[in-house]
């Protein structure tokens, strides 16, 4: 089945908020998120060790189950960049495959192969040194179809977090 180039552009719209996720994990948010829990839980250690044995129960009330959390939630931040290029990994083979036509079970490989015709007969293109270019050629070897000379109607304003009509 071959896609039209309005259904691919939806299928980079959505890849795109991933994207946007993403880059949002890797930096700005993410990162100084990270930095600042790891400190401030630290200051707290730090502060309760500074304090006499009669803060034990403060500790192991409040403190450690806190440091749980937290220890979790920074985990979760530093998993979140794999579980975006999983989620895109999910999209091509269990959504856009089927649309392509393909098996579910289909190589990435395979899927990109074939999106990438129909991107052609399409005449869909994507900036070919843009976020979304750099992102399937870095996480997929992927390097979609682009030209430089008639411009891209996948734009790299699809990675953002706002809904695109």
């Amino acid at each position: 089945m071959t896609l039209s180039l309005a259904t691919i552009q939806d299928y980079f719209k959505l890849i795109g908020k991933i994207i946007f996720i993403h880059g949002t994990a890797a930096t700005g948010w993410g990162e100084l998120q990270q930095i600042a829990l790891k400190k401030a839980m630290a200051g707290t250690f730090a502060q309760n060790g500074a304090a006499d044995s009669d803060l034990y129960d403060d500790i192991t009330e409040a403190i450690v189950p806190l440091h749980t959390q937290v220890k979790a939630t920074v985990s979760k931040v530093d998993s979140l960049q794999t579980a975006c290029v999983t989620a895109v990994q999910n999209l091509l083979r269990k959504v856009i495959a089927v649309d392509l036509g393909l098996a579910s079970n289909s190589s990435v490989a395979i899927v990109t192969a074939a999106l990438d015709t129909d991107m052609v007969d399409a005449s869909g293109t994507v900036n070919g040194s843009g976020t979304i270019w750099t992102f399937m050629k870095d996480n997929f070897s992927w390097e979609p179809n682009s030209d430089w000379e008639a411009g891209e109607n996948i734009p790299d304003s699809y990675v953002d977090d706002d809904v695109i009509a």
